[in-house]
């Protein structure tokens, strides 16, 4: 996405014709508001990013991003959700300004 295009030999594509000919990109100026987070998901199964607020970055400024737990924390349960964390994802949050 910050990219602005997704190879079409990107797993996250759904359908490549046989030529691999399918190319899909974008014209927005895209990044991750809150980086690229170690973890947004943290289960027995699976432990990575899978979240991101994307915003133009030449229309908004991040001002504040809400601190996320780090892996000492988030180890002393058996993943998530728990009694402290009632989702199996990280809540992201931002504070954004517009840039005039």
């Amino acid at each position: 996405m910050i990219e602005g295009r997704i190879h079409p030999k990107h797993a996250d594509c759904l359908e490549v014709d046989k030529n691999g000919g399918l190319l899909l990109s974008h014209n927005f100026h895209f990044i991750s508001a809150c980086g690229t987070p170690l973890y947004t998901n943290y289960t027995p199964d699976y432990k990575g990013c899978l979240d991101y607020i994307f915003v133009e970055d030449n229309k908004v400024n991040v001002k504040q991003v809400i601190p996320l737990p780090d892996e000492a924390e988030l180890s002393q349960y058996n993943g998530l959700p728990n009694k402290y964390y009632p989702s199996d994802h990280v809540s992201l949050a931002v504070d954004l300004s517009f840039k005039c």
